[in-house]
């Protein structure tokens, strides 16, 4: 058994095959003589269809009403059979007897995950988080390039995060009057640092981004198109230098 969630007020639990239901058994307050009280036993009930075994016990993420988790052959959410990956990042993951290939995302070079069975020095490094509709996927790719892919669970679509330190994890801070976004290092220098994701700095570092707005094609990709206008509207306030990139063809040609 790898691990497990509770939703709808009913207990959950992943092996490395399938999800699988728990419920009390009928010996469910047997006396244990170690600790001098109750013990309750849990019993897996009939495997889950159209669900597949967890990877590792760490690639697992909810916020309440969903659940996400990474299989063999890349990240679902549980009651749906297609993967969130399967549009953009499917030759990311395993498939078919064949690794994960490198691909491209938004213009970034994204190599494919350490996804080795046993591999007790990478799995750890395999790791799903979630905080205000964003699913995190830190890992690890050829022993110690490290990645995060960033999930938005209301815009379906995936974006690379890069960073000036090595970050190896993700926490969402929840509480009354407490919220925030952590990240755990992992380099030579900031091994087991903790860093809140917020300021105008990366650890001292300055901070680079990419905003790309979606590609428009009125639901009609096949047919070419003319469009008249192209207007952007940006301040800077003089803090960064913006470089401006046209695209056409869902992005896949730029001027």
């Amino acid at each position: 058994l790898m691990n497990g969630f509770i939703r709808d007020s009913r207990c959950y639990v992943f092996s490395s095959q399938g999800l699988y239901p728990l419920s009390a058994g009928p010996l469910a307050s047997i006396y244990s003589p170690s600790s001098g009280t109750p013990t309750t036993i849990w019993i897996p009930g009939q495997r889950i269809q159209g669900v597949k075994g967890l990877f590792n016990r760490w690639a697992l993420a909810s916020n309440g009403p969903s659940v996400w988790y990474l299989a063999e052959d890349g990240i679902y959410e549980v009651g749906n059979p297609i993967p969130i990956t399967a549009e953009d990042l499917y030759q990311l993951f395993p498939h078919d007897g064949q690794p994960g290939q490198t691909i491209t995302l938004n213009g970034a070079t994204v190599s494919p995950p350490d996804m080795v069975v046993g591999a007790t020095s990478t799995l750890p490094n395999l790791r799903l988080s979630y905080y205000n509709n964003e699913l995190f996927f830190d890992y690890v790719s050829g022993g110690d390039s490290y990645f995060t892919l960033v999930y938005n669970t209301i815009t379906k679509t995936w974006a690379l995060d890069q960073y000036g330190r090595t970050i190896n994890s993700h926490y969402g801070e929840y509480g009354h009057g407490v919220e925030g976004l952590y990240a755990c290092g992992k380099g030579t220098t900031n091994a087991g640092m903790a860093y809140q994701m917020t300021g105008t700095s990366d650890d001292g570092l300055p901070i680079s981004c990419q905003i790309r707005t979606p590609s428009a094609d009125d639901n009609d990709p096949g047919i070419k198109k003319l469009w008249g206008d192209d207007l952007i509207d940006c301040n800077p306030n003089n803090l960064a230098v913006v470089t401006v990139i046209q695209g056409y063809d869902q992005h896949g040609t730029t001027l």
